[in-house]
């Protein structure tokens, strides 16, 4: 497993961490939320190869919009999480 992808998911691990009490009502985790989900979607850009990864990218972009605007569940904020992770580890 290539060094620079398993930092990655442990940012996406953190990311869903926050995001999720987030959502759920942790208004005290707002600023984590967002500084958090700038530096996931940098280091994406730094650390993961586009075209290798190109549906990946564009979910986390979907899943940055639902969870700034709270269209998602905390729940489903956990799964997409998830999903976005295992597909990292597969790449």
């Amino acid at each position: 497993m290539n060094h620079r992808v398993l930092e990655l998911v442990r940012l996406l691990h953190l990311h869903r961490k926050v995001a999720a009490d987030w959502l759920a009502g942790d208004t005290g985790l707002a600023g984590s939320r967002r500084r958090l989900s700038k530096w996931v979607t940098q280091q994406l850009k730094q650390r993961v190869r586009v075209a290798e990864s190109a549906q990946a990218i564009d979910e986390w972009g979907e899943l940055v919009r639902a969870v700034r605007g709270r269209a998602i569940t905390p729940r489903e904020c956990e799964h997409r999480h998830a999903a976005l992770i295992g597909q990292f580890l597969q790449s």
